[in-house]
């Protein structure tokens, strides 16, 4: 394993969580809620992590469909043993990058921002999969530290094959998000390129809803859905949803 990795890892996560003890995570919580608002189109799993002692506390029996291995056996140790070389340097960069972003974010709205990027893993049988990472906050205190969060890997493996590995945080609520975070802390948006209803028609054409189930989602008529995706199409020259769903992973809108 990377030890160097590993250790850099921790001081971010202890950093970010203040190494504070809290108790288990609450029971009532419906951890399946939290879909929702991710993208999960293929093989995914789910899991729960606790951030001052870097470890999970819960993962979904579908982490088999992915890499292979059983809940018991998924953890940062094993994360980042089976992450691709090449990939390392990217996500440990991603991760420091977020850090100022997410301080910069009031407590209370943590919750309504979901970290996004993308890497290589190997699964039991030593086949390099792309992952699609995504976390959501589930617990932090009043000062802002993050202690526990809820994570989606899902396997985009057909839809991305190569490609920057740009990391976003996503405001779910459709709010202000900041996209393509650089190391000294500047950030794209998209509403530069798309408006905030078509990225939420993006989103949900992604999930695989039909325009009859989005324009009964938002609200809106079929017409509009239809229009605004017309427009998506126009300002990409893309023809197929899927190429809609590759769009948004490229640029980290997804």
């Amino acid at each position: 394993m990377n030890r160097n990795g590993r250790l850099e890892i921790k001081q971010m996560h202890e950093e970010i969580s203040r190494c504070k003890e809290v108790a288990v995570s609450d029971p009532e919580i419906n951890l399946e809620s939290y879909l929702l608002n991710t993208f999960h189109v293929g093989d995914f799993f789910f899991f729960v992590y606790y951030l001052p002692e870097q470890k999970m506390e819960f993962c979904s029996e579908s982490v088999s469909n992915v890499f292979g291995i059983k809940p018991d056996d998924w953890s940062l140790e094993y994360m980042m043993e089976n992450m691709h070389p090449d990939d390392m340097e990217h996500f440990l960069q991603n991760e420091k990058s977020l850090m100022p972003v997410l301080r910069s974010i009031e407590p209370e709205k943590l919750s309504d921002y979901k970290v996004r990027y993308d890497f290589r893993m190997k699964d039991r049988d030593g086949n390099y999969k792309r992952i699609l990472h995504q976390a959501i906050t589930l617990h932090n205190d009043e000062d802002g530290s993050i202690i526990r969060t809820f994570c989606v890997y899902t396997d985009i493996t057909h839809l991305k094959q190569e490609g920057r590995m740009d990391v976003s945080l996503i405001n779910i609520n459709g709010d202000k998000s900041f996209y393509d975070i650089k190391s000294d802390g500047s950030y794209s948006q998209a509403d530069q390129a798309l408006s905030k209803r078509e990225l939420q028609i993006l989103r949900l054409l992604a999930s695989g809803l039909k325009s009859k189930e989005i324009a009964e989602s938002l609200s809106i008529s079929i017409n509009t859905v239809n229009n605004h995706r017309k427009k998506i199409i126009k300002k990409y020259g893309i023809e197929s949803t899927n190429e809609i769903v590759q769009l948004g992973l490229e640029q980290g809108w997804l």
